[in-house]
């Protein structure tokens, strides 16, 4: 999970590449184009007050820590060009 203490170099991580945007304030569907994010994607951890740029970048982020389970890899030690 991206939120944990441990793992907040991963999420500082992915917002200086702009890959989600943290801090969200309003969530009210005039705000968004399409459909809002969701209140919370359980598998990596991002909730209420983060969100993805590109369903690519989730995508490439979530098979990037899938593989660090595998490998027992801390997803705060994964370097900038493992998510690509």
């Amino acid at each position: 999970m991206l939120l944990i203490k441990e793992h907040i170099p991963l999420l500082d991580m992915l917002v200086e590449l702009n890959l989600v945007i943290d801090n969200i304030e309003g969530r009210e569907e005039w705000y968004w184009i399409d459909e809002p994010p969701p209140e919370k994607d359980r598998e990596l951890g991002i909730g209420r007050y983060i969100a993805w740029q590109t369903p690519l970048h989730r995508e490439a982020v979530k098979t990037t820590l899938k593989k660090s389970r595998n490998k027992n890899i801390e997803a705060s030690t994964l370097s900038c060009t493992s998510i690509y």
